[in-house]
């Protein structure tokens, strides 16, 4: 009987992380790299040296892919995101509609960024 316990526990223990690294690489990103400049105020972040504009209704993720707070993210996070083109004139640009902070000592290789 505790062979099969102890069993069953190994299995859900896999799957669960298994799980947690398939959705990772399952869903692509647009855009990954450290936040190196937060603005939020502005509605402004530069992740990879590159600038976007924050959307109106733009998704923070934390590494499970849970919803979280916009204090979730800070300079140097490692993070994924994902943009839309939008705006004329001053205002036009990529603007990011979801972001994904994952932990300091996340590989950010795991993620897939979407070359399509």
């Amino acid at each position: 009987m505790k062979t099969k316990v102890s069993l069953l526990c190994l299995f859900v223990l896999a799957w669960t992380t298994l799980a947690g690294a398939a959705d990772t690489q399952r869903h692509k990103y647009q855009i990954v790299g450290t936040l190196d400049r937060l603005d939020l105020a502005g509605g402004e972040v530069v992740i990879g040296d590159a600038l976007y504009h924050l959307g109106p209704n733009v998704v923070v993720r934390d590494a499970k892919n849970r919803i979280a707070a916009s204090r979730k993210l800070r300079e140097g996070s490692k993070v994924a995101a994902n943009s839309y083109r939008g705006g004329s004139g001053r205002s036009s640009g990529q603007y990011i509609y979801e972001i994904r902070v994952f932990p300091d000592n996340f590989d950010l290789g795991k993620v897939a960024a979407d070359d399509d």
